[in-house]
């Protein structure tokens, strides 16, 4: 995959546009080139030989949705690990490098880096990695990348894995072919997508991003810096989050997770076994007030102001809907709630 062509057409428009430079115009590329060029195909042999300790077992077909975080330390160990004894094997690795080693790093950006024997200077390149389940219901890839573009180096890389289960709902993970593309285009692109691209509900809604406070560099300190930016009206949470509405603008992005869908597991292709497990959820699930249809920007701010939060006003419907029913035998608080869910799918009559 060519990881350095092209990305700033897909920023072409942004008003911050001349931020990105690409690596290939940077005095690194003209010492480091030909490491940058391996990379790649290093990345792309992780997953031959990718093995996990951990093994899943005993859970519904659709709880396997929330296990990303479960295994993103698992992954992030191994493809350290492979990366390493692939650069011991690796027969064209450039010269220069037998004293560097690829170090996980916990709890900060990037997750691995290229570092050499001195422990004090910077790393040669980072790259963050991403994961998400190829059967997600979205039936795109849900991963966050909020860094703040002043942390991403021009050769830093963000590597998204997709991964299933080698059972598809029981056993161990599985990752295959990444996508791969430069941290800081990613970077700037959450804040093109937020300020120029998204479509608000709200009348004028406030786009501005609150960045990190002081002097934010490459590689940061894990102990003190902090370098993830936070958009100032976000009742959803979705800053910062890549998913169908806004890879779509991103044409490499969206051409790779329409071949991941096409892939066949088991003999069926992964978009149908989504589609499978999705049939099997109860409802589509509301994490917050902008998962409501017509809910949204300024309505979900109010409410949240208010103080009615999703859980208080579940909790006093099924409270009263209790009371409703209190001359009902065995209609208690658990039915009510089970009452309750089942509302949205009954229709009123005219």
């Amino acid at each position: 995959m060519a990881i350095d062509v092209g990305w700033e057409e897909y920023l072409e428009e942004y008003e911050k546009a001349d931020e990105y430079v690409p690596v290939s115009d940077t005095d690194w590329y003209e010492e480091h080139s030909e490491l940058y060029q391996i990379l790649p195909s290093l990345l792309e042999q992780v997953p031959a030989d990718f093995e996990s300790d951990v093994h899943i077992e005993g859970l519904d077909a659709t709880d396997v949705f929330g296990l990303n975080e479960v295994l993103a330390s698992s992954v992030e160990n191994q493809v350290t690990e492979t990366l390493n004894s692939l650069k011991s094997e690796e027969v064209d690795f450039p010269s220069g490098y037998e004293n560097y080693d690829f170090v996980r790093q916990s709890q900060t950006f990037p997750d691995i880096v290229f570092q050499g024997p001195v422990p004090d200077e910077d790393p040669v390149i980072g790259i963050e990695l991403k994961g998400f389940y190829l059967l997600a219901k979205e039936g795109d890839p849900s991963f966050r990348f909020g860094t703040t573009p002043d942390a991403c180096a021009p050769q830093d890389l963000l590597v998204v894995y997709p991964w299933v289960l080698d059972n598809l709902v029981t056993g161990s993970p599985e990752i295959f072919r990444p996508f791969i593309m430069p941290a800081k285009f990613a970077s700037l692109f959450v804040d093109y997508y937020w300020k120029e691209l998204k479509n608000w509900d709200a009348d004028k809604p406030d786009k501005s991003i609150k960045r990190p406070e002081g002097d934010i560099s490459p590689y940061p300190n894990a102990k003190s810096d902090f370098v993830q930016d936070h958009a100032e009206q976000d009742s959803g949470g979705n800053y910062g989050r890549f998913r169908s509405k806004s890879i779509k603008h991103i044409t490499p992005l969206q051409e790779y997770m329409n071949q991941m869908k096409s892939r066949e597991l088991l003999g069926i292709s992964a978009e149908k076994w989504g589609q499978f497990f999705t049939g099997f959820e109860e409802s589509d699930r509301v994490e917050s007030w902008e998962d409501v249809e017509g809910i949204a920007g300024t309505y979900a701010e109010n409410l949240e102001k208010q103080g009615w939060t999703l859980t208080k006003v579940k909790t006093q419907l099924v409270n009263e809907l209790n009371e409703m029913m209190d001359d009902v035998d065995g209609i208690g608080v658990g039915r009510a709630e089970n009452i309750l869910n089942a509302m949205s799918k009954v229709e009123l009559e005219d």
